[in-house]
């Protein structure tokens, strides 16, 4: 912990002056933008190949001695993976997908939920009956905890990768340029008790989510999406009535020259 000014070291009467290196501070700073940067790194990389584009990013805690995102079970983090062509979203094809806690429970798709897109949660998820009444349902707080639904925490001193495939378009060219973004979103609640308690900051002032990471890649096809469809034509009923008639003819002509 960081030094602080020289003084005693409790509030009892007739305590030592202490020197600065032997008091230190005991301020919880919390998660912000600043020391969620300072303690987490996001390297991503990209290329295609046979008609799919790869997106792999690495997720690394290096400053951290906990699990991240830790502390209440409500915090949860999101490594949202994006990519498009020529302004059209990408489909994916391969690779994990962002867990239902990622967006709300408003009918719809809104603006922040991410359930279901490519990427993924980070997050211990607890699961269990309300005051132990009812079916078992999830995500809930300690209080109602009767289990571990899932446990996605990064490792203090760990790097993940996440891995996702697109599909490019056969109409993409090798030479083309490829929008790749990915996103590390660290949010102090679920989406679904957010949304639903109207939060929208801490009672400090701070944002309830946060981006702590970004990488914008544009990435350049080497083989592309294989080339335009080219319809091949086919004969109709007709076509194929004629090609037999020839077929025929060439074949009795055949037989005559014997």
């Amino acid at each position: 912990m960081p030094e602080d000014d020289p003084g005693p070291i409790c509030t009892q009467p007739a305590q030592p002056e202490r020197p600065s290196e032997q008091r230190h501070r005991h301020t919880f700073t919390g998660a912000t933008p600043e020391r969620l940067a300072a303690s987490l790194s996001l390297a991503t990389v990209a290329s295609d190949a046979g008609g799919l584009l790869e997106v792999s990013s690495d997720l690394t805690s290096f400053g951290i001695g906990h699990s991240f995102p830790t502390g209440i079970s409500i915090r949860n983090a999101l490594l949202v993976i994006e990519a498009s062509w020529n302004g059209q979203p990408l489909a994916q094809i391969d690779g994990p997908t962002i867990p239902f806690y990622g967006s709300d429970e408003v009918p719809g798709a809104q603006p922040g939920d991410y359930a279901g897109m490519p990427g993924k949660g980070y997050a211990k998820v607890l699961e269990g009956r309300i005051n132990g009444q009812g079916p078992v349902v999830r995500p809930v707080l300690f209080i109602d905890a009767e289990g571990v639904y899932d446990n996605t925490l990064l490792s203090a001193g760990t790097t993940d990768t996440v891995t996702v495939r697109f599909q490019l378009p056969p109409q993409a060219k090798p030479g083309d340029l490829v929008e790749v973004t990915s996103r590390l979103l660290y949010r102090r609640s679920w989406r679904a008790l957010a949304v639903t308690k109207g939060w929208t900051e801490t009672p400090q002032g701070g944002p309830i989510e946060i981006e702590s990471h970004r990488n914008d890649l544009e990435v350049v096809l080497i083989e592309g999406g294989g080339g335009s469809v080219i319809d091949i034509p086919t004969l109709g009923s007709l076509g194929l009535g004629v090609l037999a008639l020839l077929l025929g003819w060439v074949g009795f002509l055949a037989l005559r020259r014997r």
